[in-house]
This record gives structure tokens, sequence and C-alpha cells, in this order.
């Protein structure tokens, strides 16, 4: 290319090419076309290298390859490369342009190198989560809450004022029951009295009964 220096040809074919007559031109119609001499060749498979300082009046950016009847064999709109690379076609045989390519003088043309990708940093995995099976074989605990002492302290007083009031409730039923118990008994011993005391008088009473004169 005229800004690195030189410009390369390549001759597909197995066979000898001519180009003569064959230009290189850009897209500037104001300057002129630079035109192969003569017995201008390709060996088969083969490399031209075409000198910068052959390449002076040509100011366009677009570069042009051109057939003795005007039709074009090749063409290259040329931009800025990195430092020490050119532009070329890779693979060679049908291959597209590509930038940032080795310098390959007059030898077969290389891949460009491949693009450094800035690698991430590795992070941690998650924390995997405990599955429904071992949560189910995990043994359950039976935690009771501690009471609080404003509770414990509560329940303590209730049983200290309960105590005394069920001493008493006992007693005053013991009380009662002595009292019914002793009436129950004096009434049962009235009625057994009077019970026998009425089995006494009975056959007395049938006496009189069978004596009695009718009147």
């Amino acid at each position: 290319e005229p800004d690195r220096g030189w410009l390369e040809l390549y001759n597909p074919q197995p066979y000898l090419q001519s180009i003569d007559g064959w230009q290189l031109d850009d897209d500037d119609l104001e300057t002129p076309p630079l035109v192969f001499p003569t017995d201008t060749t390709l060996d088969a498979h083969g490399f031209l290298v075409v000198e910068a300082a052959d390449l002076e009046a040509l100011h366009g950016n677009l570069l042009r390859l051109r057939r003795p009847d005007g039709s074009f064999a090749d063409m290259l709109s040329y931009t800025s490369t990195a430092p020490d690379t050119t532009l070329s076609r890779y693979p060679v045989h049908g291959g597209g342009w590509q930038r940032n390519t080795p310098p390959t003088r007059g030898t077969f043309n290389q891949a460009p190198p491949p693009i450094a990708t800035p690698t991430s940093t590795p992070t941690a995995p998650p924390l995997a989560s405990p599955s429904p099976a071992a949560q189910a074989k995990r043994p359950a605990t039976n935690k009771q809450p501690a009471s609080s002492p404003q509770r414990s302290d509560w329940l303590s007083w209730i049983k200290r004022l309960l105590a005394p009031l069920l001493a008493l409730s006992l007693i005053a039923g013991a009380l009662v029951w002595s009292r019914w118990g002793y009436m129950g008994a004096n009434m049962l011993d009235a009625l057994a009295r009077r019970s026998s005391e009425e089995a006494a008088l009975e056959p007395q009473n049938r006496f009189d009964e069978q004596n009695e004169e009718p009147t």
C-alpha cells in the first residue's frame, strides 16, 4: 500500500499470466494511473511487488486493479493499520481483505493474530441450598422457649397465695361434713327409737281391738 512502502500482486492461476496494459489507479480522476509495461508477467502462483515510488501519483482512498479492457480485477479501500502490519487477502486464494496481518513480502499471506480477550475474574460459586430430601433427614430439635423471669415470678406468687386458701377450704369442708354428719346421726337415732316404740305398741293395739265390745 502507498503509505507503507510496497504493494503486492498475486497470480492464483496455475499458469503464467501476462499483465501487459494492466493499470493501477485510484478514485481521483485527476491522477494518472500506473500502467504496467510490456512483457510484464506473473508466474503461476507467483508474486509481483510494486514499490512505493511507483505509487506516489496515487492519492485516493480506493485502489483499483484494471484489465486492459477497463474491467476491474480487484480493488481495495485502504485505511490505517496497526504498526508493522499490512492489509492483505487471507486466505490468498479467494479470501477477503484482512487488516493488521503480518507483512509477507513476496510470500503467501498469513492470518491476522487473534485478538486478546480480557479474562474474567473467577468468582466463587453460590452456596447450594439443601435439598428437600436433606431437610427431611435433618433431625428436628424441640427447643422449648425459656420462660421469662416475669412469668416465673407470677406463677410463684399465685402458688403462695392459693396454698393458704386451699387449706382453709379443706378445713371448712371438714367442718361442714362433720356438722351434717352429726345431725344425720341424730335423725337416724330418733327414727330408730320411734320405730321400736311403734313396734312395741302394735300387739297391745291388736288386743284392744279384739276385746272391744260392740255398741
